[in-house]
C-alpha cells in the first residue's frame, strides 16, 4: 500500500511535527510526532531532503497489518476467549455529574478567557 502524509502542526518551540498518514484512498490510517532534524547551518530540512525524512519515519508494514486486521481476522475469538479485562470502575451519579460540572466551568473559563484577549467581552 503507497502511504501518504499531511503535516497538521507544526511545535515552534519543541521543533516537532504532526503529521497524519493516508491510504491510497486518502483515508486517515493514524499519526506520528517526528522531532525535525538542523543542518549544519542550524535551519530545519525542506524539500526533499525533508520528504524523505518524513517517509523515514513511516512504518509502512505496521500500516499495512491495519488494514490487515481492520477487516477482520477469522480466529480473533480465540483471542478474545483469553481476556480477563480489568475490573469496571463504579462512579456515582454525583461524581459523574461534579466531573461533568469541572469539565462546563472550564470550557466556560477557556471561552471568557479567549473573548476577554479579543476585547469582545
Amino acid at each position: 500500500m503507497a502511504l501518504s502524509y499531511k503535516i497538521r502542526i507544526f511545535d515552534i518551540p519543541n521543533g516537532s511535527i504532526l503529521i497524519s498518514v493516508h491510504n491510497t484512498g486518502g483515508t486517515e490510517k493514524g499519526s506520528l510526532n517526528i522531532d525535525l532534524p538542523m543542518d549544519s547551518d542550524g535551519l530545519y530540512l525542506v524539500g526533499t531532503p525533508l520528504d524523505d525524512y518524513i517517509k523515514g519515519f513511516i512504518p509502512e508494514t505496521h500500516f499495512d497489518r491495519l488494514e490487515t486486521v481492520g477487516g477482520g481476522v477469522s480466529n480473533a475469538s480465540a483471542i478474545t476467549a483469553l481476556l480477563d479485562p480489568y475490573p469496571a470502575v463504579e462512579r456515582t451519579d454525583d461524581e459523574v455529574a461534579a466531573d461533568a460540572a469541572d469539565v462546563l466551568a472550564a470550557s466556560n473559563a477557556l471561552v471568557d478567557a479567549r473573548l476577554t484577549h479579543h476585547s469582545l467581552i
